[in-house]
């Protein structure tokens, strides 16, 4: 399951950094604001003696950019992904960013107190001798600090505790215990969460029986609140992409092994070197790059999630678990040597992308790029229907023609373990389909209607046997009329003649395999005819 996973690179990152770079990571922690033009900021600083009491009159302003860029952290205090009252329970003070002044004229009651007092009632709850005392000095003093704010409009607060930030103090461990008490709820002796903290895909209906989905977030069992604080620094990687396809599909691979800290961050900060603007069949397909990690050390395994773009967190379609990395090195091998062979210079979604409309591209993607993965896409029948369909659709409405479509589709068929190409070529049904190919060419260039009357609805023309004998005739009557019967017309001519006599003995006849052959002759078998691929068409499938 991937979000044990997530949980594992939670408790490496926590534990294997030190707090300031680990912080970064953090759910409900983020890094003060930067100073810009826009947003001016001004920083101060304000001490806190040993009893946890601020030391007002200690206030300085800091300039230190390094301290600023590197020591600098505020609370996101939160009961809930739906909380958005901006509570203030401690640490230092990010304002407008994350603390807001009182506001009696909102219509809300609740958002009329400003931030310290919203969370004063979540304060309390924390069993923190410490929290309250720092809570009391500070109540006394926010006449002055809220002034303070106002006065500078952009302002962070940074408190002092005798040299340490407040999340080295022991306070920082109440108060991460209670917001993650929030999100989990023991029963029947199990700790599982009540929120959806984070994406989960709910297993099969058999495997989980009377599961209501919109309690998948339940799904998984936790050891204890140490386990769930993992999760808190493991979620931003989950919603990390490694890799996306269309606008709404995301796919993320989460390194699992003996990998520490260091190099989850080298992995995740790695970027593609694919260059989009100007492909090569010898490039590495970014679907495949994040699999070649030869700088880090310890990746043994993957978890692939395929997920769905949407608010707050998105959805989690797929997922593989534990896909082997050399597995995945010869995955990647294979789609090099493919692409060589192919001439094949784009991704390997794009491939699905210009052979499928926007909804049947994401379907299918989800179907095949996991047998990819696992190196067990064996065959795929939808594949050659769809390129007829779209070689047909373009000729019609002159969009391009069966070259446009043609390298996409032989490329998907090579990653096939099964050699279906071989198996199409030898059959009796491809072959009729080459004479007709033949055949037609020049009757096309006889009769201006004819590419799209009949070449933009071949399979129509081609249903059934009947219909191949229908459509030899009338290619024969064109050819005689137009005084078009080249020798290697002739030929073909005989050789369909033929046969068409023998097929019913020997095979089943197959419409897209005769709709192939067609096109493959049709677009190449006379010189200087073999079309130049319109890259401007597939940009804008």
């Amino acid at each position: 399951m991937s979000l044990q996973t997530i949980i594992q690179i939670g408790h490496k990152i926590r534990n294997g950094l030190s707090k300031e770079e680990g912080l970064k990571y953090h759910r409900f922690v983020k890094q003060g604001p930067e100073s810009t033009d826009k947003q001016p900021y001004v920083y101060y600083q304000i001490d806190v003696k040993p009893t946890f009491e601020i030391d007002y009159v200690s206030l300085k302003e800091v300039t230190d950019e390094n301290i600023i860029k590197n020591r600098f952290y505020y609370l996101k205090f939160k009961t809930g992904e739906a909380d958005s009252l901006v509570k203030y329970v401690f640490g230092d003070i990010a304002f407008p960013e994350f603390f807001k002044p009182d506001d009696p004229a909102n219509g809300a009651v609740s958002f009329r107190l400003n931030s310290f007092l919203r969370g004063k009632e979540d304060a309390l709850k924390i069993q923190s001798e410490k929290l309250n005392s720092f809570r009391r000095s500070l109540e006394a003093n926010l006449d002055a600090l809220l002034k303070l704010l106002i006065e500078n409009k952009f302002c962070y607060i940074h408190f002092n505790f005798s040299g340490k930030s407040w999340y080295e103090t022991d306070v920082f461990d109440d108060v991460e215990s209670a917001i993650v008490s929030n999100f989990v709820k023991e029963e029947n002796g199990y700790l599982s969460l009540t929120a959806f903290l984070t994406r989960t895909l709910a297993e099969s209906e058999g495997r989980l029986p009377d599961f209501d989905t919109s309690n998948t977030h339940k799904a998984k069992f936790f050891a204890g609140l140490e386990e769930v604080k993992d999760l808190l620094y493991g979620l931003d990687f989950q919603q990390k992409s490694k890799v996306n396809a269309g606008k709404d599909l995301m796919i993320n691979m989460l390194p699992k092994g003996n990998i520490n800290a260091q190099g989850i961050l080298a992995y995740y900060a790695k970027k593609s070197n694919y260059d989009y603007k100007n492909p090569k069949p010898e490039d590495l397909d970014p679907f495949a790059e994040p699999f070649v990690n030869p700088e880090i050390d310890g990746i043994e395994k993957y978890d692939i999630v395929f997920s769905k773009r949407s608010k707050p967190i998105g959805v989690d379609l797929l997922e593989m678990t534990d896909v082997d990395q050399n597995l995945l090195k010869r995955v990647t091998k294979k789609i090099a040597k493919t692409k060589i062979e192919v001439g094949y210079k784009y991704t390997l979604d794009f491939a699905i992308k210009v052979l499928f409309d926007d909804k049947k591209y994401t379907n299918h993607l989800l179907r095949i790029l996991p047998l990819i993965y696992k190196d067990s896409y064996n065959s795929d029948d939808v594949l050659l229907p769809a390129l007829i369909q779209k070689a047909e659709f373009a000729i019609r409405n002159d969009k391009g023609s069966f070259n446009t479509y043609r390298k996409h589709y032989y490329f998907l068929s090579k990653l096939q373990i099964n050699d279906t190409i071989m198996e199409i070529k030898n059959s009796k049904s491809y072959l009729v389909g080459t004479k007709l190919g033949v055949m037609s060419k020049p009757v096309a260039y006889s009769i201006k209607s004819f590419e799209k009357a009949y070449v933009g609805n071949l399979s129509r023309r081609i249903a059934s046997l009947n219909d191949v004998v229908e459509f030899t005739n009338y290619l024969n009557e064109k050819l005689m009329i137009h005084q078009k019967g080249y020798p290697s017309v002739k030929d073909a001519s005989r050789e369909l003649t033929s046969l068409l006599d023998f097929f019913v003995k020997d095979e089943k006849y197959n419409r897209h395999y005769c709709a192939l052959g067609f096109f493959e002759t049709y677009y190449s078998y006379f010189k200087g005819e073999e079309e130049i691929e319109d890259e401007a068409i597939l940009e804008n499938e």
